[in-house]
């Protein structure tokens, strides 16, 4: 009898331990989300954004991941604290795609920082973030742009560095720490305002203010930082910059235009595209915010919102034609990104 009692106990053992096996994977840092799916298809994460999550009446930031339609949406990483004491914006991809670079803004005194955190799949096919890690914190009194579009990771691993917006000042630093670098400041007006690296990395583009209503895209040669070529148009607000993948040379740019009628000013707003080698006259104007684009250049996804629900919206290139995707849990746009 006790020769059965001890088989049938081991056996409940083994059961129990299959039943509560996990993944091994530990993350550094008391923020990182763990999620462990039971069953369903695996997870191809590609797209990128920081939401919000309701819990005991406080909202928390999460950075979140999902597959290019939307589906497996997925917390890889949730704040400690609510969104009064910290906020998670404007994530973005690596060049190999296994990792994320995003901003982190600490109301209270405490600093800003860029982190960058580890992203897989665990043995049950769900996205999880390890090895958090924090690149670099500013200093006192420089505070991280919260405008979508004001962090870009380096398009290829050879360059290796993220830049990055604080303060009208565009920074840059190691993709493995240390202290960021000031390339470009502009203190009247509101500065700054999107960044985005080149496909080869030999270029990075930034919008910038000019006057209320005169905006310029800034293009900068990366081994010297000096501006090489700028494109300009009058009456006009820039918004968020994305430079095409490999394989092309286009950048896409929010923008809004006004026009005089005679008796008031008119307002549209959509996406523009240009030639950053040529300066070109910005075409296109499709209504919609700008996004990232696909890694073969043929599209771009960006999120919307109607009637404050938010959900993502696929383009085609230089096209008119939207197909919504999925819902996401956002309340503001602080950020998006598409792997490469």
């Amino acid at each position: 009898m006790n020769k059965l009692l001890s088989s049938t106990l081991l056996g409940l053992m083994v059961l129990l331990a299959a039943a509560c096996k996990q993944d091994t994977q530990t993350p550094t840092g008391p923020q990182t989300v763990l999620p462990l799916s039971s069953g369903g298809s695996t997870a191809h994460p590609a797209l990128a954004w920081p939401s919000y999550v309701s819990s005991n009446n406080n909202q928390y930031s999460n950075l979140m991941v999902s597959d290019t339609d939307a589906s497996h949406q997925t917390s890889i990483l949730r704040a400690w604290a609510n969104t009064n004491s910290i906020q998670y914006f404007n994530p973005s991809w690596s060049s190999s795609g296994g990792s994320l670079a995003f901003a982190i803004t600490r109301f209270g005194g405490a600093a800003d920082s860029v982190y960058v955190i580890d992203v897989s799949d665990n043995s049950h096919g769900t996205p999880v973030g390890s090895n958090l890690r924090g690149i670099c914190a500013l200093p006192s009194g420089v505070y991280l742009d919260r405008w979508q579009g004001g962090l870009a990771w380096s398009s290829t691993s050879s360059m290796g560095e993220i830049a990055f917006i604080g303060n009208k000042t565009v920074y840059v630093v190691s993709s493995s720490g240390g202290t960021p670098t000031a390339i470009f400041s502009q203190t009247t007006l509101g500065g700054p305002s999107g960044i985005s690296w080149s496909p080869d990395d030999s270029r990075l583009a930034i919008t910038r203010w000019d006057s209320a209503w005169g905006h310029t895209i800034l293009i900068f040669n990366t081994s010297t930082w000096s501006v090489v070529d700028s494109i300009s148009v009058g009456n006009a607000q820039f918004g968020k910059l994305a430079w095409s993948r490999s394989g092309a040379n286009k950048l896409a740019f929010g923008m809004t235009t006004r026009t005089w009628n005679g008796s008031a000013w008119t307002y549209a707003s959509g996406f523009y595209y240009c030639d950053p080698t040529t300066g070109a006259t910005p075409s296109g104007g499709y209504t919609g915010d700008v996004g990232q684009w696909s890694p073969n250049n043929t599209s771009l996804i960006y999120p919307a919102a109607t009637s404050g629900n938010w959900y993502l919206v696929k383009v085609p290139a230089y096209g008119t034609s939207a197909t919504q995707l999925g819902s996401i849990p956002i309340s503001v746009n602080n950020g998006f990104d598409w792997k490469r």
